[in-house]
C-alpha cells in the first residue's frame, strides 16, 4: 500500500516532512501573516506536500508563497473579496458551480463564450477568480478536495480566448491552490481552439495536463451524470444556479 500523503495516510517520513513544515511555520503565526497561517489545518498542508512529493524546502517555500500571496493579495487578502468588487463579472454568468460528478466533486461551469476579452477588467477578473476559488474551497469537504472543471466551448471564437486569463488560471492552481484540480473537461471545442490549445499546453505542467480531456456532450456523461448536468451540456437539469 503506497501511502496518498493525505490525512490518516501517511509514511513516517511524510509524518515527519509535516511536522517539520509545520515548526518551520510557527514564526508566521504572529504578525503580518498570523490569520492565514493560523488557518492552515493539515489537509491543506498536505495539499502542498504533496505537490512538491514532500520535499521539505520546496514544500515550505510553496505553503510561505500562498500564505503572502492569500495575505495581500489586490491589497486586502483573498478571503475579503466581495461580490461588490466584481460586479460585471458576476452579471456575466461565465462562471458557476453546478452539483458534481459521479466521484463527487463540485463541478464548475466555465462558459467560454459569455467571457470577452474586449469588455473585460483584467484586475476584476483576476478578483472574480479568487472569489470562485474561495467559493469552490468552502465547497470541498474531505475526503474530496478536488473540483472538476466543465469549459463549455460552444460557439467559442477567438474574441473569448483571454491568454492573459488562462495564464492566471493556471498560476492559481499550481502555485495557490494545489492539488485542488480533479479533471478539466473541455466540452465541444471547435477546431480553432487547437490553435489556442498549442500556445496554451507548454504552461500546463505535465500532471495538470494529463487531467485535461477534450469531451463532446456524450462523453461528458461517462464522468457526470445526466440529472447532474445541464440540459445545454447533455443532461436533463434545466437550472444554473449562478453565483450572487
Amino acid at each position: 500500500h503506497k501511502m496518498s500523503g493525505t490525512v490518516g495516510d501517511l509514511s513516517p517520513e511524510q509524518a515527519a516532512v509535516l511536522a517539520g513544515v509545520k515548526e518551520r511555520l510557527e514564526p508566521l503565526k504572529v504578525g503580518e501573516f498570523a490569520v492565514e497561517t493560523n488557518a492552515l489545518d493539515d489537509a491543506t498542508t498536505l495539499r502542498f506536500l504533496r505537490a512538491r512529493k514532500f520535499d521539505p524546502q520546496a514544500s515550505f517555500d510553496m505553503l510561505s508563497e500562498a500564505i503572502k500571496f492569500r495575505t495581500t493579495f489586490a491589497g486586502i487578502g483573498v478571503e475579503q473579496i466581495t461580490p461588490a468588487m466584481i460586479p460585471n463579472e458576476l452579471a456575466k454568468h461565465h462562471t458557476f458551480f453546478h452539483k458534481t460528478d459521479k466521484l463527487g466533486h463540485p463541478i464548475v461551469v466555465i462558459r467560454a463564450r459569455d467571457h470577452i476579452v474586449s469588455t473585460r477588467n483584467l484586475e476584476e477578473a483576476h478578483k472574480f477568480l479568487i472569489y470562485c476559488m474561495e467559493y469552490g474551497k468552502k465547497l470541498l469537504t474531505a475526503p474530496n478536495e478536488r473540483v472538476s472543471l466543465i469549459f463549455d466551448m460552444t460557439n467559442f471564437g477567438l474574441g473569448n480566448m483571454d491568454y492573459s486569463m488562462v495564464k492566471i488560471l493556471l498560476e492559481c492552481f499550481q502555485k495557490y491552490y494545489p492539488e485542488s484540480l480533479h479533471h478539466a473537461y473541455i466540452l465541444n471545442s471547435p477546431w480553432l481552439f487547437w490553435g489556442c490549445w498549442k500556445v496554451i499546453k507548454p504552461w500546463i505542467d505535465p500532471v495538470t495536463a494529463g487531467k485535461v480531456h477534450f469531451v463532446d456532450t456524450k462523453q461528458l456523461q461517462e464522468f457526470v451524470a445526466p440529472e447532474n448536468l445541464l440540459r445545454e451540456h447533455g443532461g436533463v437539469d434545466e437550472h444554473p444556479e449562478y453565483l450572487k
